[in-house]
Protein backbone atom coordinates (compact mmCIF):
# COMPACT_ATOMS: atom_id res chain seq x y z
CA UNK A 1 0.00 0.00 0.00
CA UNK A 2 2.68 2.15 0.86
CA UNK A 3 4.53 1.85 -2.28
CA UNK A 4 1.27 2.41 -4.15
CA UNK A 5 0.73 5.61 -2.59
CA UNK A 6 4.11 6.88 -3.60
CA UNK A 7 3.48 5.69 -7.07
CA UNK A 8 0.11 8.18 -6.99
CA UNK A 9 2.44 10.56 -5.70
CA UNK A 10 4.73 10.52 -8.33
CA UNK A 11 2.14 10.80 -10.71
CA UNK A 12 0.81 13.67 -9.10
CA UNK A 13 4.25 15.39 -9.38
CA UNK A 14 4.33 14.89 -13.06
CA UNK A 15 0.09 16.64 -13.45
CA UNK A 16 1.13 19.53 -10.99
CA UNK A 17 4.60 20.14 -13.01
CA UNK A 18 2.76 20.02 -15.80
CA UNK A 19 0.01 22.61 -14.88
CA UNK A 20 2.82 25.12 -13.76
CA UNK A 21 2.81 23.92 -10.22
CA UNK A 22 6.53 23.74 -10.39
CA UNK A 23 7.67 24.49 -6.63
CA UNK A 24 4.50 21.71 -5.26
CA UNK A 25 6.12 18.94 -7.98
CA UNK A 26 9.66 19.57 -6.56
CA UNK A 27 8.04 19.31 -2.87
CA UNK A 28 7.04 15.92 -3.81
CA UNK A 29 9.74 14.39 -5.51
CA UNK A 30 12.19 15.67 -2.88
CA UNK A 31 9.83 14.09 -0.29
CA UNK A 32 10.02 10.72 -1.99
CA UNK A 33 13.68 11.18 -2.88
CA UNK A 34 13.84 11.74 1.67
CA UNK A 35 11.64 8.08 1.54
CA UNK A 36 14.15 6.13 -0.67
CA UNK A 37 11.23 5.69 -3.25
CA UNK A 38 12.84 3.22 -6.25
CA UNK A 39 12.67 6.00 -9.07
CA UNK A 40 12.25 4.59 -12.49
CA UNK A 41 14.45 5.91 -15.59
CA UNK A 42 11.10 8.27 -16.66
CA UNK A 43 11.25 9.17 -12.87
CA UNK A 44 14.62 10.17 -13.18
CA UNK A 45 14.74 12.40 -15.90
CA UNK A 46 11.22 13.82 -14.66
CA UNK A 47 12.79 14.87 -11.94
CA UNK A 48 15.79 16.62 -13.26
CA UNK A 49 13.11 18.68 -15.82
CA UNK A 50 11.08 19.68 -12.79
CA UNK A 51 14.24 21.81 -10.93
CA UNK A 52 15.22 22.68 -14.46
CA UNK A 53 12.01 24.58 -14.53
CA UNK A 54 12.20 25.55 -10.87
CA UNK A 55 16.15 27.27 -10.61
CA UNK A 56 16.47 28.11 -14.24
CA UNK A 57 14.52 31.05 -13.42
CA UNK A 58 15.73 32.12 -10.35
CA UNK A 59 19.93 31.98 -11.55
CA UNK A 60 18.27 34.20 -14.38
CA UNK A 61 16.82 36.49 -11.91
CA UNK A 62 20.04 36.68 -9.76
CA UNK A 63 22.18 37.49 -12.75
CA UNK A 64 19.68 40.01 -14.24
CA UNK A 65 19.62 41.98 -10.90
CA UNK A 66 23.04 41.14 -9.92
CA UNK A 67 24.55 42.46 -13.38
CA UNK A 68 23.03 46.41 -12.80
CA UNK A 69 22.87 46.03 -8.60
CA UNK A 70 24.46 49.05 -6.61
CA UNK A 71 25.97 47.90 -3.41
CA UNK A 72 23.96 50.11 -1.56
CA UNK A 73 20.53 49.49 -3.82
CA UNK A 74 16.77 48.50 -1.78
CA UNK A 75 17.04 45.67 -4.00
CA UNK A 76 19.76 43.58 -2.54
CA UNK A 77 17.49 42.08 0.25
CA UNK A 78 15.31 39.94 -2.79
CA UNK A 79 18.70 39.59 -4.62
CA UNK A 80 19.62 37.77 -1.38
CA UNK A 81 16.45 35.93 -0.77
CA UNK A 82 16.45 34.74 -4.62
CA UNK A 83 20.17 33.62 -3.83
CA UNK A 84 18.97 31.59 -0.53
CA UNK A 85 15.69 29.84 -3.04
CA UNK A 86 18.26 29.10 -5.90
CA UNK A 87 21.15 27.66 -3.54
CA UNK A 88 18.15 25.57 -1.62
CA UNK A 89 17.08 23.97 -4.96
CA UNK A 90 20.48 23.40 -6.21
CA UNK A 91 21.21 21.79 -3.39
CA UNK A 92 18.14 20.03 -3.18
CA UNK A 93 18.28 18.28 -6.57
CA UNK A 94 22.36 17.86 -6.57
CA UNK A 95 21.79 16.11 -3.54
CA UNK A 96 18.67 13.79 -4.99
CA UNK A 97 21.12 12.55 -8.43
CA UNK A 98 24.13 11.98 -6.04
CA UNK A 99 21.89 9.58 -3.51
CA UNK A 100 18.85 8.78 -5.49
CA UNK A 101 19.78 8.75 -9.34
CA UNK A 102 23.58 8.11 -9.84
CA UNK A 103 23.08 4.71 -7.84
CA UNK A 104 20.94 3.25 -9.70
CA UNK A 105 21.50 4.35 -12.92
CA UNK A 106 21.95 0.70 -15.12
CA UNK A 107 23.80 1.96 -18.18
CA UNK A 108 26.56 4.54 -19.08
CA UNK A 109 24.39 7.01 -20.93
CA UNK A 110 22.10 7.39 -18.30
CA UNK A 111 24.97 7.74 -16.33
CA UNK A 112 26.59 10.09 -18.52
CA UNK A 113 23.42 12.13 -18.96
CA UNK A 114 22.84 12.68 -14.89
CA UNK A 115 26.49 13.56 -14.26
CA UNK A 116 25.88 16.17 -16.78
CA UNK A 117 22.85 16.89 -14.62
CA UNK A 118 24.56 17.22 -11.56
CA UNK A 119 27.22 19.69 -13.44
CA UNK A 120 24.79 21.67 -14.52
CA UNK A 121 22.74 22.32 -11.66
CA UNK A 122 26.72 23.04 -9.90
CA UNK A 123 27.35 25.52 -12.31
CA UNK A 124 24.24 26.58 -11.64
CA UNK A 125 24.75 27.04 -7.77
CA UNK A 126 27.91 28.84 -8.12
CA UNK A 127 26.29 32.42 -8.41
CA UNK A 128 24.55 31.81 -5.38
CA UNK A 129 27.43 31.86 -3.22
CA UNK A 130 29.54 34.45 -1.34
CA UNK A 131 32.37 35.56 -4.13
CA UNK A 132 35.08 33.44 -1.67
CA UNK A 133 33.17 30.33 -2.21
CA UNK A 134 32.73 30.73 -6.01
CA UNK A 135 36.03 28.89 -7.52
CA UNK A 136 36.17 25.77 -4.93
CA UNK A 137 32.30 25.78 -5.95
CA UNK A 138 32.96 26.20 -10.13
CA UNK A 139 35.94 23.03 -9.78
CA UNK A 140 33.03 20.99 -8.44
CA UNK A 141 31.24 21.60 -11.29
CA UNK A 142 34.13 20.47 -13.32
CA UNK A 143 35.22 17.57 -11.81
CA UNK A 144 31.29 16.58 -12.44
CA UNK A 145 31.60 17.42 -16.29
CA UNK A 146 34.86 15.62 -16.61
CA UNK A 147 33.24 12.51 -15.07
CA UNK A 148 30.28 12.82 -17.15
CA UNK A 149 32.75 12.94 -19.98
CA UNK A 150 34.93 9.81 -18.79
CA UNK A 151 32.10 7.87 -19.19
CA UNK A 152 30.95 9.44 -22.55
CA UNK A 153 34.80 8.24 -23.50
CA UNK A 154 34.47 4.48 -22.90
CA UNK A 155 31.02 4.17 -25.09
CA UNK A 156 31.39 2.79 -28.47
CA UNK A 157 29.26 5.31 -29.87
CA UNK A 158 28.13 7.90 -27.97
CA UNK A 159 24.91 10.31 -28.32
CA UNK A 160 26.45 12.96 -30.17
CA UNK A 161 23.76 15.91 -28.82
CA UNK A 162 25.17 14.54 -25.15
CA UNK A 163 28.52 14.65 -25.96
CA UNK A 164 27.95 18.55 -27.79
CA UNK A 165 26.01 19.81 -24.63
CA UNK A 166 28.64 18.47 -22.56
CA UNK A 167 31.02 20.00 -24.07
CA UNK A 168 29.38 23.24 -24.44
CA UNK A 169 28.53 23.49 -20.95
CA UNK A 170 31.84 23.01 -19.53
CA UNK A 171 33.08 25.53 -21.64
CA UNK A 172 30.11 28.35 -20.22
CA UNK A 173 31.64 27.33 -17.08
CA UNK A 174 34.94 28.09 -18.00
CA UNK A 175 33.98 31.14 -19.42
CA UNK A 176 31.88 32.41 -16.90
CA UNK A 177 33.70 30.95 -13.62
CA UNK A 178 37.01 29.11 -13.95
CA UNK A 179 38.19 32.72 -15.79
CA UNK A 180 39.28 30.90 -19.08
CA UNK A 181 37.63 33.14 -21.84
CA UNK A 182 39.66 32.56 -24.17
CA UNK A 183 39.74 29.10 -23.83
CA UNK A 184 36.26 28.49 -24.35
CA UNK A 185 36.19 30.82 -27.61
CA UNK A 186 38.75 28.76 -28.85
CA UNK A 187 37.05 24.88 -27.37
CA UNK A 188 33.80 25.91 -28.53
CA UNK A 189 34.73 27.20 -32.34
CA UNK A 190 36.45 24.48 -33.21
CA UNK A 191 33.72 22.25 -32.23
CA UNK A 192 31.36 24.02 -33.92
CA UNK A 193 33.57 24.25 -37.08
CA UNK A 194 33.88 20.13 -36.56
CA UNK A 195 30.43 19.53 -36.13
CA UNK A 196 29.47 21.77 -39.21
CA UNK A 197 31.32 19.85 -41.13
CA UNK A 198 30.05 16.76 -40.12
CA UNK A 199 26.63 17.35 -40.58
CA UNK A 200 25.13 15.53 -43.15
CA UNK A 201 26.28 12.18 -41.66
CA UNK A 202 23.96 12.50 -38.50
CA UNK A 203 19.93 11.01 -38.70
CA UNK A 204 17.43 13.21 -39.87
CA UNK A 205 15.77 12.66 -36.40
CA UNK A 206 18.66 14.20 -34.78
CA UNK A 207 19.93 17.36 -37.10
CA UNK A 208 17.27 19.50 -35.46
CA UNK A 209 18.56 19.07 -31.81
CA UNK A 210 22.25 19.93 -33.50
CA UNK A 211 21.16 22.24 -35.08
CA UNK A 212 19.95 23.92 -31.84
CA UNK A 213 22.73 23.10 -30.06
CA UNK A 214 25.18 24.87 -32.91
CA UNK A 215 22.57 28.05 -32.29
CA UNK A 216 23.32 27.89 -28.54
CA UNK A 217 26.95 27.85 -29.76
CA UNK A 218 26.80 30.69 -31.66
CA UNK A 219 25.28 32.90 -29.18
CA UNK A 220 28.19 32.16 -26.03
CA UNK A 221 30.24 32.80 -28.56
CA UNK A 222 28.97 35.98 -29.73
CA UNK A 223 28.59 36.91 -25.97
CA UNK A 224 32.21 35.94 -24.99
CA UNK A 225 33.31 37.96 -27.89
CA UNK A 226 31.36 40.79 -27.21
CA UNK A 227 32.68 41.13 -23.03
CA UNK A 228 36.45 41.18 -24.84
Amino acid sequence: MFEADNRVKMFLSRAIFEAGQVTDASKIVKSLAEANYPFTNEDKTLIVDIYEALVVPLRTAVMNIDNGLEPDSSVQSALQELKTLLLTGTDDIINIIQKNILPTCDTDESRANFLKAQADFQRYRVISLPAEKMAEAAEQSQQSYKKAQDVLNIMPNPPIDLSLKLQLNQAILLADFLGQKDKAIEDITQLRKDTSSSFEKYSDDIKPKINEIIDLMDENLSIWKNEE
